[in-house]
């Protein structure tokens, strides 16, 4: 029973230590977005990203809740709807169903930026993430410029209502 228990704790301190050795993952790019719902003040998608972990565990991220915001103007509140695995030791993708519930007068600016070819996206927060059964905060500040077309706004229809053409 004893020498259980120290081999217990002695792979947990292993597991621990390998934390301070983590390698956060790189973003490679992204291959797809899906709109999949847009209802209210909620838009629904997918994103499929290429990711690299270079640990030689699989990292998972657990739902978290994030700012989300496109040149620097607050759109609301990103939900990670799913936990997501990442894969050790390789590039690999992966699908991340999210959602977007809108800030107030978030319309106002994506009927700004639907007539641009790029905007800076924000996302800022925390994160929870871990390996196992060990799960820590990670704050969240990154900033990418995206094109309009990838993230498929003229789906959304928005020019349409006031009779505004992209």
């Amino acid at each position: 029973m004893r020498l259980s228990f120290i081999s217990v704790i002695v792979s947990l301190l292993v597991l621990i230590s390998s934390c301070s050795s983590f390698k956060e993952p790189i973003i490679k790019g992204s291959d797809d977005f899906k709109l999949t719902q847009f209802e209210g003040k909620k838009i629904s998608f997918s994103l499929a990203l290429v990711i690299e972990n270079n640990n030689w565990y699989a990292l998972k991220i657990k739902p978290s809740n994030v700012d989300l915001y496109l040149e620097d103007k607050l759109i609301g509140k990103l939900h990670l709807l799913e936990k997501v695995s990442i894969p050790s030791k390789k590039t690999s993708e992966v699908v991340v169903p999210a959602q977007i519930e809108l800030a107030d007068g978030a319309m106002i600016s994506l009927f700004k930026i639907i007539t641009k070819d790029e905007v800076a996206l924000r996302l800022n927060g925390k994160v929870k993430g871990g390996v196992l059964f060990v799960y820590k905060n990670f704050h969240v500040d990154e900033k990418w410029n995206v094109p309009t077309n990838f993230l498929k706004l003229d789906k959304l229809k928005l020019g349409g209502i006031f009779g505004l053409e992209k």
